[in-house]
């Protein structure tokens, strides 16, 4: 199993366009099923939906991102990053422990 994860667009389902409908398409017409896709969906601190779903058979994840203007693209990219990076951290850990 491949683990991608995509950063940078606000989320699937689309609701916006180019980059967005691009993952939304990916993760629906996924060709190889040993490919496991990971999505940073954007939302509000106000928004109280779930952390973790699923969609298009990827695993999506919510990045809370607080209202900071300009700022809020790049706060949102590293925040998504560090969650990836985390749950790659859980999955090496839960790995090397079945050794």
């Amino acid at each position: 199993m491949v683990d991608v994860f995509i950063v940078g667009s606000k989320g699937i389902p689309a609701q916006y366009g180019g980059y967005e409908t691009f993952v939304d398409k990916l993760t629906e017409n996924r060709c190889n099923m040993d490919i496991k896709y990971h999505v940073a969906c954007k939302v509000r601190r106000d928004d109280h939906s779930v952390k973790r779903f699923s969609y298009n058979h990827a695993d999506c994840f919510n990045v809370t991102v607080p209202k900071i203007g300009a700022a809020e693209a790049i706060y949102y990219d590293l925040a998504a990053i560090n969650e990836s990076i985390a749950y790659l951290d859980c999955i090496i850990k839960v790995t090397t422990q079945k050794m």
